[in-house]
């Protein structure tokens, strides 16, 4: 009965503080749970993999490391790198092309005018990245991202086979410091916004 009550409760924790949709959503607090988990003699040794698995994939790239980098192809076709695009703070947008849900939050992001005005005075570099789909897709959609972004593809599929990032849902939001250290993981719009606006002179 215990073994049942615990398991109740890491899944309550992880339905509140690991789920997409949640406004509780907290990895640095998820990440303690599962640590709890993967420690714990009530939990099935399974379920034990799985969390492992999933403690290992929720501590990647948090606040102040340095994010992973990776491959991309631009929209020239040239070969790049995430960091070398550095010099500035960077928002990165990983996103699917295809997936309705993600242009909508999208063009919310391109129609800001205070990240516009930071784009323009190269106070912030936006960089969208597709790491899914079709290159087809992602050429077509190309015309949706305003032009002074920087619009890539993960030709290799490096980013998922490799489970660089914590993938929950499309879009995900980062922004990263001028050293490639992460300063918002899995963020959205209001608080780039919110923290460029304290942080930035422009």
């Amino acid at each position: 009965q215990n073994k049942e009550i615990y398991t109740y409760f890491i899944e309550t924790f992880g339905n509140y503080l690991y789920d997409a949709n949640s406004v509780l959503r907290n990895d640095a607090y998820y990440a303690a749970v599962l640590e709890h988990a993967v420690a714990s003699p009530w939990m099935d040794p399974d379920k034990k993999t799985t969390y492992r698995n999933m403690l290992d994939l929720v501590r990647k790239n948090m606040p102040g490391m340095h994010v992973a980098d990776f491959a991309f192809i631009n929209k020239d076709g040239a070969q790049r790198r995430f960091y070398e695009l550095n010099g500035e703070p960077r928002l990165l947008i990983l996103y699917d092309p295809v997936c309705a849900p993600c242009s909508e939050v999208i063009q919310q992001v391109a129609k800001s005018q205070s990240l516009a005005t930071w784009v323009d005075h190269g106070t912030l570099k936006v960089i969208a990245v597709s790491p899914v789909g079709d290159l087809r897709h992602w050429q077509a959609y190309q015309t949706n991202l305003p032009r002074k972004w920087v619009n890539g593809f993960d030709v290799s599929g490096t980013i998922v086979q490799e489970r660089l990032f914590d993938l929950k849902m499309f879009p995900t939001f980062y922004l990263i410091d001028e050293g490639n250290h992460v300063v918002l993981k899995d963020t959205d719009l209001q608080e780039v916004l919110s923290y460029m606006q304290f942080n930035s002179k422009q």
